[in-house]
């Protein structure tokens, strides 16, 4: 990532965003993120100008790829340390809590790993104002090293 002189010059919001505006699928909103939300990559960006955030570079290309072997990765880790979970709070941490949690992760690695779906991982640099030549670089050469 940029060096700045001044770590406030920039920041990144990294997030899963969709392509378009849809509804944030039924069984995330009730058992996995009650009240949540995916916004469009577009509704995103209007809320930062609406904030005064200066989008500087905007990453969609490749993300989406890498989040499925991500959530691949989470499930098998969930799935190994599953009794160690119970263990913490077994009334909470039950059968049923394990089963939404499985399809949950499975699910959305196969749903970023979908040609068809609409759903991203996006990264956004944005910095507060108008960001001087010193606070972020001139090109992307930088993500190239």
């Amino acid at each position: 990532m940029p060096t700045s002189s001044n770590p406030a010059d920039w920041a990144v919001l990294h997030f899963i965003g969709h392509i378009g505006r849809y509804e944030t699928e039924l069984f995330i909103r009730k058992h996995v993120f009650p009240g949540g939300w995916i916004p469009s990559l577009a509704e995103v960006i209007v809320e930062m100008e609406h904030c005064g955030l200066e989008v500087v570079d905007v990453d969609v290309e490749n993300l989406r790829r890498h989040y499925a072997p991500t959530l691949d990765a989470w499930a098998e880790r969930f799935d190994r340390q599953w009794p160690a979970i119970q263990a913490l709070d077994p009334e909470r941490f039950d059968e049923r809590f394990r089963r939404i949690w499985r399809v949950y992760l499975i699910g959305c690695a196969e749903m970023f790993r979908s040609p068809a779906g609409y759903t991203h991982l996006f990264q956004i640099v944005f910095s507060k104002g108008n960001i001087t030549r010193n606070g972020y670089p001139m090109s992307r050469a930088h993500l190239y090293v």
